[in-house]
């Protein structure tokens, strides 16, 4: 009779021991994390100072909060790249933002708002380009952002023409959370 019990309760158990270890391995990816290049460089913001209109640029990894970012899910395959701290007045959050708007070559990332201009240009995607995968707004079609000039210390982070290169492949990222 015990073991009969034993093993109805064992059998009652299962479900909800798959749905706590399901759990917690759903939240073990949640947080903020780097976005990292090739080479050890990370997407970082300039000088650590997180208000709106600030460059974003890359710079050599470090794990300072400057280069912790949380990857909200917006749709199917959209997510906002949101800046882990935030000094605007109003306390709304930061994301990487294509603030010139629209898919053309150059045009630089910033912090802005995440509820601030157009969705395509505050919402990213990723794209695949030879076994490498980069980061697209999602109004851009043929960009994604790019090292400017080179992987280096302080280079800019803009849109460039997607391609396999080093200054546009992302080696790691945080888990994209709701």
């Amino acid at each position: 009779m015990r073991t009969r019990i034993a093993k109805i309760a064992a059998v009652a158990a299962a479900p909800l021991l798959a749905i706590t270890l399901g759990a917690g391995t759903a939240h073990a990816g949640y947080g903020a994390g780097e976005i990292r290049f090739n080479g050890g460089y990370c997407l970082d913001v300039s000088g650590g100072n997180f208000v709106s209109g600030q460059k974003v640029q890359i710079w050599g990894c470090n794990g300072t909060s400057a280069q912790q970012w949380w990857l909200r899910t917006k749709d199917a395959t959209h997510f906002e790249i949101q800046a882990s701290q935030t000094y605007d007045p109003q306390g709304r959050l930061l994301c990487v933002n294509n603030w010139e708007g629209g898919d053309v070559t150059g045009n630089h990332m910033r912090l802005y708002p995440c509820d601030s201009g157009s969705a395509g240009d505050t919402q990213f995607n990723f794209v695949y380009a030879g076994n490498a995968r980069q980061l697209q707004p999602r109004v851009a079609s043929t960009n994604c952002i790019n090292s400017w000039g080179g992987l280096s210390q302080g280079a800019e982070a803009r849109l460039y023409p997607c391609s396999h290169s080093v200054e546009e492949d992302i080696v790691s990222y945080p888990s994209i959370t709701s």
